[in-house]
């Protein structure tokens, strides 16, 4: 599992910061505003806030407000939001999926010891916490994951790529159980907005595995669309996955056109008959330097078998750029950047949220794979050239 440079959304989208703040300032009426309150047990006593997120009409949930706890473990929020809208409720490290609207006066009874919420007042947040239930049962198992991790770098000192290795299987299961049971969860409500928010959260925060499921995903989209197709949140994801689709496995990647360091114009297409990992990557980017030995130890091993890189970067700096190609010593010819950061119209194009990201090429063009991890492209490349 690779960290990963996300793409920060530094301001709230101008409708919902208006609403916020309008609720901040208009009158107390009922009707003007929802209210989430909440008792919680069996709380660790290092935790000591809750914090609530709010879905921005995409799929990033932004921060909105926090609460401290009440000596009895009571918390309170008062907002203004006309439509239902989807909410995460944190505390500590667990999550509760909320969808309220003004009006609404949502009562919850929260239980840490066994990651239940029971809500009143707000019958889409009670039909939700299923899902919040599969999302806390699936973090508490990563996290004695992590714990196992952590034991054995500091006490044990064991190297931290070997223990990677050896628990990455493990956590990757996790994972895909929890992908599984939130599509089933969403299927079961996919004429509702609790189908939406389910891949909505779904893409949130596993956004990089979902490769696999993306047809199944497409087709809950499909029903959801049928029956709420008015709805602008539906709408604009409907938008969303056609543009993944675009860029799905067995589609021909979208050309690319950029200068190179010398301000010669490479193609992607110029590459055909080789197998070609397309890199997006940038100087500033730590997760990025920090995988580049990997993806080097790769080209170099298949560097005479049909297989490139063709790295798009995402700097803003020139010279910041060229010198960590040296550094990182990314021997192959094909570098490019329109220095444009994360507002590259590539990056939007190929809909790069995060990096590094990649995309695998066969000789005619097409992905045929995405999102891909160091173990995982050396596996794929150890079967195409059979080493």
């Amino acid at each position: 599992m690779i960290k990963t440079f996300t793409k920060i959304i530094p301001i709230l989208p101008l409708s919902l910061f208006i609403i916020l703040i309008t609720g901040m300032l208009a009158s107390c009426s009922k009707k003007n505003q929802f209210s989430i309150e909440g008792k919680v047990e069996n709380i660790p006593d290092n935790v000591q806030k809750a914090y609530l997120y709010a879905n921005d009409g995409g799929d990033i949930m932004i921060p909105i407000d926090s609460a401290v706890l009440s000596e009895e473990h009571i918390f309170k929020f008062i907002k203004n939001y006309p439509q239902p809208n989807l909410y995460q409720l944190v505390i500590g490290n667990h999550i509760f999926l909320l969808i309220t609207q003004n009006e609404e006066k949502v009562k919850l009874y929260i239980d840490l010891s066994n990651n239940t919420c029971d809500a009143k007042g707000s019958p889409n947040s009670q039909k939700i916490q299923p899902l919040s239930l599969i999302l806390n049962e699936s973090f508490t198992k990563s996290q004695k994951i992590f714990a196992k991790m952590d034991s054995a770098v500091q006490i044990a000192h064991q190297k931290p790529d070997n223990v990677l290795s050896k628990h990455e299987a493990v956590l990757n299961r996790i994972t895909e159980e929890q992908i599984q049971k939130t599509l089933t969860f969403a299927e079961q409500n996919q004429t509702s907005l609790i189908g939406l928010y389910a891949l909505l959260t779904l893409k949130t925060i596993h956004k990089d595995f979902l490769t696999p499921f993306e047809s199944h995903i497409a087709s809950i989209v499909a029903s959801l669309t049928t029956h709420l197709k008015n709805n602008p949140q539906v709408q604009q994801y409907n938008t969303s996955i056609k543009q993944e689709q675009r860029i799905s496995i067995g589609q021909t990647a979208p050309e690319i056109t950029l200068p190179n360091p010398q301000g010669e114009v490479q193609k992607l297409s110029d590459l055909r008959g080789k197998y070609v990992l397309i890199d997006f990557w940038a100087s500033w980017c730590g997760p990025c330097r920090q995988e580049n030995p990997n993806i080097v130890k790769q080209y170099n091993t298949y560097k005479n078998k049909a297989f490139t890189i063709f790295s798009v970067s995402l700097d803003n700096n020139s010279e910041a750029w060229k010198k960590a190609i040296k550094d990182d010593h990314l021997t192959w010819k094909h570098h490019v950047s329109d220095f444009k950061g994360w507002e590259s119209d590539i990056a939007k194009q190929y809909n790069i949220e995060s990096i590094p990201s990649s995309l695998l090429i066969d000789p005619s063009g097409k992905i045929v794979a995405k999102n891909l991890t160091a173990e995982t492209l050396k596996e794929i490349l150890s079967k195409v050239f059979k080493q």
